[in-house]
């Protein structure tokens, strides 16, 4: 499903030969998208717990670590871990059932300019976000990805938000992070296509709570390269993995308490002419009466604890707070 200026479209496969004794029943469940959504008054029920893996302590000695190894390594020797994106599973319990579609309905209007997907496979369960992450948009044989790394919040005042602004811009930190993104990536596009087209110096992306630095690939697919194959050589990206990807994937899986699922996969849609995937960053995992969100940060060199703790918990203050919460007294 995707909005844009000429409207919303819905794109709905098939799998043949199995679903064409299903057609109606397709149908029917096509026809139920067009139905309104819980109205526009209903609340959202208020979490009453919370659990966090890793918590504070765990977090801050897997931070410490990631640090550690990066300084005993050298930057000159193949293979040497330089960045790793290490995630935090934050479980919020309800008393009473929590909706997914009013859930998604409210994340909307909270997050403009964002990719917005929800997935429901069983009955008051769902997988849902508001991504600003693109992973790529093909039209015809011209393909477009995006880097995003570095993070910064939004100022309460005009002055406030400028400074934060020229401080993600000048933070030789949050510069490192976000160029083994945009590095990964045209390696990996650089094999698919014919042609690319890289920005010199990294933008800032603006959105309604926060700000990213992002550069934008662009290029030609060479013949014969389809989708699936752009999704092979992209996925993960070190935004959501670290760099060199493989040492960055072992440390995560050495470190990493929980299972990430659907969280940081590619979520999109594939057509005839056209595909587009985001990645599935800022996104949670609804059941009857629990949320569970995830974000990672991007540890590098210099990195610290409490602000890599602090960035995470930005990164789900859009769900918290269309839950009638503000993130920073939320207890932990």
């Amino acid at each position: 499903l995707e909005s844009g200026p000429a409207g919303t479209f819905l794109a709905c496969n098939l799998v043949l030969p199995e679903d064409a004794e299903r057609l109606e029943e397709i149908r029917q469940a096509v026809a139920r998208l067009g139905e309104p959504m819980t109205p526009g008054h209903a609340l959202l029920p208020v979490p009453v717990g919370r659990n966090d893996i890793p918590g504070p302590a765990e977090w801050a000695a897997n931070i410490n670590r990631a640090v550690a190894r990066f300084e005993a390594g050298s930057s000159e020797k193949k293979g040497s871990l330089e960045k790793v994106v290490l995630a935090r599973r934050s479980t919020f319990q309800f008393a009473e059932t929590l909706d997914p579609t009013l859930l998604l309905q409210r994340l909307q209007a909270a997050t403009p300019h964002c990719f917005h997907f929800l997935m429901q496979f069983e009955s008051g369960g769902a997988f849902l976000g508001a991504s600003p992450e693109r992973l790529f948009r093909r039209d015809g044989r011209q393909i477009r990805s995006e880097a995003v790394a570095g993070t910064r919040p939004r100022g309460a005042t005009a002055e406030l938000d400028a400074q934060l602004r020229q401080d993600l811009i000048h933070s030789d930190k949050d510069r490192r992070e976000q160029d083994y993104v945009k590095t990964s990536i045209v390696e990996a596009l650089d094999g698919l296509c014919s042609s690319l087209d890289v920005d010199k110096t990294p933008q800032v992306m603006e959105l309604a709570k926060g700000r990213h630095l992002c550069s934008t690939i662009a290029g030609t697919l060479r013949p014969g390269v389809g989708d699936a194959d752009i999704l092979q050589r992209l996925h993960p990206t070190p935004a959501v993995g670290g760099f060199p990807r493989a040492a960055a994937i072992g440390d995560i899986r050495e470190v990493e308490r929980f299972d990430r699922g659907w969280y940081a996969g590619p979520v999109g849609w594939i057509g005839r002419d056209r595909a587009e995937f985001a990645v599935a960053i800022r996104s949670g995992q609804v059941s009857p009466q629990s949320l569970t969100l995830y974000a990672g940060a991007g540890i590098v060199r210099g990195s610290e604890a409490s602000r890599e703790w602090a960035e995470i918990e930005h990164k789900i203050s859009d769900f918290l707070n269309v839950l009638g919460l503000d993130f920073r007294d939320v207890k932990y």
